[in-house]
């Protein structure tokens, strides 16, 4: 695992703190095989800059501790990389980025990678969602 501990708890702690959107202008969902949502990115702006941002978790991924403390920590990340900034700018936040946020330079291991990922398509899906609320909402 290439994720700093005293990093992951700071990122978990934000994550932590995260509220739901008032007014949720863009949602992205992640779905697994089963068809349940993964992961549920939503997000809120104020003149295309994002002033809100929620991830919400699958319940059932707290069988795997590990797994949710990693996520909870992505998520953390990709809040501290989106809120404040262009909606635009979300486009560009990937693995390399949170990797940057989580790590001392090394390589995130698979699982880390993978909620890295997980992540970013929900972002990627959000950002879509976004785009058709501005089309319809000028």
């Amino acid at each position: 695992m290439a994720f700093n501990k005293e990093k992951m708890q700071k990122y978990k702690a934000i994550a932590a703190q995260m509220k739901f959107p008032e007014n949720v202008e863009a949602l992205g969902k992640v779905t697994g095989p089963d068809g349940e949502d993964v992961v549920t990115l939503s997000f809120a702006a104020d003149r295309d800059i994002v002033k809100d941002l929620y991830v919400r978790l699958n319940d059932q991924m707290s069988v795997l501790p590990q797994q949710t403390d990693t996520m909870l920590a992505v998520a953390g990340a990709v809040h501290e990389l989106a809120v404040g900034k262009a909606v635009m700018q979300m486009d560009l936040i990937g693995p390399k980025e949170i990797a940057a946020l989580l790590t001392d330079g090394e390589e995130a291991g698979d699982a880390e990678f993978y909620a890295m990922l997980l992540m970013v398509m929900a972002l990627k899906n959000a950002l879509t969602s976004y785009a058709d609320y501005r089309r319809v909402n000028k």
